[in-house]
């Protein structure tokens, strides 16, 4: 059989995803033929320079995941990197034992008391990793590892490598990705507009805790029709309420609300609710040096089965803003009947047509100032006036005159100095948002084909509402993969915005569907764009009838 590199042989293929394939492999050059995980990764680009480019930043990122692997015991070690036929490859560890999807299958849903030694395992590894400046970005129960010689959580595959592979060239010349790294429901709104945070890790964890415990993917949570937060607490009623507490404040849906770090979260896991922590802004991190499986995340434990919950997948980066927590605009009052229809399910000439109230949108309290306490400035004590002691008879001898004695000076009240006035922090000015035409285009141009990696930019265009959709979407994204897979191209002939605010707009779009069989199908339909402000980002949040 084959070698690659002259020395791994290949066992059995684990898997196979965009990014490449992942291999069992032996290693024939150590007495013990160690088994090891072989991942073979593909850049998207043939452009020369690009390709040095990522070569570079392919080295730099193995050197990161060699020092986290080398300097703690739950994660991975990495044994080799190498190139080979214009293909980069990463030789790890092989971890054996169960994920946490696995186990869940095989007993069933957590306890209480097993989340709780579960998150006091996994924190720590966050805080370690987070504390080198990284950012995991593909937290979910497919990437922890239950290791079988002593039951320890090991946490895995670490999107960083696989996203240098998507390096390409902006129009000016700079790098950067085509697409951001994660697993649709798992993953935070910023994260997918392209910007993770640390938070962003402690916000896949605990929708991770949250589906072991009720044995539900966080797009099959209940949600709040009004505000569109997750409900997970109708499906389990944990005795635990600190437990609770922490995880609805890990998932929370702006950034400034959750914990700020690993230790944080700890610190209030191990609190018992005994002493509230307020939330923190979050650190920005340092500069980076379940549906089925859709890119093999190629994971450090590549020997377990393909995953059976959230797929690691690749989708398009919002547009950049500062790294401050948005401010949630006003809410939009419009309740609207739409048609969700074609376009979302991808059922063309009519097919299911739902009715759906457009609720108001997210609404975040406002934070409070705490109190302010004013010391009150104390009143002088008065000083006490002498009481002058009895002179006794004198002799008949002439009267001294007594000397007076001196009425004390006034202490002189100290002139406060005036403190200086700071000087103030300059706000960061917000980059524009996006056009809703631009992103109607951007919609279109990711479906058509059964690329996973493209038809997962257009789900996560989609409201959660239209994606929880059970009439349009049954199954979730394998509904809306299945429909649009039978589409071989769509071609975008017209786009015109009917109407918007900062809050929803309506855009008119008239395509041409190019079917696989060779038929051809015009459709003309208005989207119902609303603003995301958390993701800084349009999303498809219903369909009109044009003709109304």
């Amino acid at each position: 059989m084959t070698l690659v590199n002259q020395r791994y042989r290949i066992l059995q293929s684990l898997g196979r995803g965009g990014f490449g394939e992942t291999f069992l492999v032996e290693d024939t050059q150590m007495p013990s033929h160690r088994r090891c995980v072989l991942k073979q990764l593909k850049p998207t680009t043939s452009d020369e320079a690009t390709r040095r480019l990522i070569e570079q930043r392919f080295a730099r990122e193995a050197a990161i995941l060699e020092s986290l692997g080398d300097n703690h015991p739950q994660i991975p070690r990495l044994y080799a990197y190498f190139a080979e036929d214009e293909q980069f490859y990463l030789v790890q560890e092989w971890i054996e034992g169960l994920t946490l999807s696995e186990r869940l299958n095989r007993r069933g849903t957590f306890s209480e008391s097993e989340i709780r030694d579960l998150l006091r395992q996994v924190l720590p590894v966050l805080a370690f990793v987070h504390r080198q400046g990284i950012v995991h970005r593909d937290i979910k129960p497919d990437n922890i590892i239950l290791r079988d010689r002593d039951g320890t959580p090991v946490l895995i595959d670490f999107g960083a490598v696989r996203e240098t592979m998507t390096t390409v060239m902006s129009g000016s010349g700079s790098p950067t990705s085509s697409i951001v790294i994660g697993t649709p429901g798992f993953m935070s709104s910023e994260q997918a507009a392209g910007r993770p945070l640390f938070s962003s890790d402690l916000y896949s964890l605990g929708l991770t805790a949250i589906f072991l415990l009720t044995g539900k993917l966080p797009q099959d949570l209940p949600s709040d029709p009004r505000t569109g937060e997750m409900s997970w607490q109708s499906l389990v009623t944990l005795q635990d309420r600190s437990l609770a507490a922490v995880l609805e404040r890990a998932i929370a849906a702006y950034p400034r609300d959750r914990f700020a770090t690993a230790d944080e979260m700890l610190a209030a896991l191990d609190s018992n609710g005994s002493t509230p922590i307020a939330p923190v802004p979050p650190a920005a991190p340092g500069p980076q040096t379940s549906e089925p499986t859709v890119a093999v995340a190629p994971g450090w434990n590549a020997g377990t089965p393909p995953p059976t919950q959230g797929a690691t997948q690749a989708v398009s980066p919002g547009v950049s803003s500062p790294r401050t927590s948005p401010s949630p605009g006003p809410a939009s009052k419009s309740k609207k009947g739409v048609l969700l229809g074609a376009l979302l399910l991808g059922v063309i000439g009519g097919g299911v047509l739902a009715t759906v109230a457009l609720q108001d949108r997210d609404r975040t309290p406002q934070d409070d100032d705490g109190p302010v306490v004013v010391s009150p400035t104390p009143t002088p004590e008065p000083t006490p006036t002498p009481t002058p002691t009895p002179t006794p008879t004198p002799t008949p001898t002439p009267t001294p005159t007594p000397t007076p004695t001196p009425t004390p000076e006034p202490t002189p009240t100290p002139t406060p100095t005036p403190e200086p006035t700071p000087t103030p922090t300059p706000t960061p000015t917000p980059e524009p948002r996006p056009s809703v035409n631009a992103s109607t285009r951007d919609y279109y141009a990711a479906l058509g084909g059964d690329d996973v990696y493209d038809l997962s930019l257009g789900w996560n265009r989609l409201s959660r509402r239209v994606q929880q959709n059970r009439t349009l979407h049954p199954e979730g994204f394998e509904s809306y993969r299945d429909w649009w897979s039978r589409v071989d191209r769509v071609r975008v002939n017209d786009v015109r915005v009917i109407r918007e605010d900062r809050n929803e707009a309506v855009v008119e779009v008239d395509v041409i569907y190019e079917m696989n069989d060779g038929r051809l199908s015009r459709d003309r339909t208005r989207l119902i764009w609303t603003w995301q402000e958390s993701g800084n980002l349009w999303v498809i949040d219903g369909t009109e009838d044009p003709e109304n």
